[in-house]
């Protein structure tokens, strides 16, 4: 199963803007669900270090900040 938040949310009539970001929230077959947030590094700067349950899987150009372990405190 897959979501577009980003086209739900336009539907609802909130601001999008897809040249900035963009996200797929995809459910697996098997149980495993990842959530895919495609955005720019100037949009991603702004927001990285406060997301808490982000997880980096690959930074190849070695552009993101250090950030804790992911956590659901908030």
């Amino acid at each position: 199963m897959i979501q577009e938040p980003d086209k739900n949310d336009q539907a609802c009539g909130e601001r999008t803007d897809f040249d900035t970001s963009y996200s797929y929230l995809m459910l697996f077959t098997d149980g495993n669900r990842i959530d895919l947030h495609i955005e720019t590094e100037e949009s991603m700067k702004e927001r990285f270090v406060s997301e808490k349950l982000t997880l980096p899987l690959l930074d190849k150009d070695q552009i993101l900040p250090a950030i804790d372990p992911p956590s659901d405190v908030d």
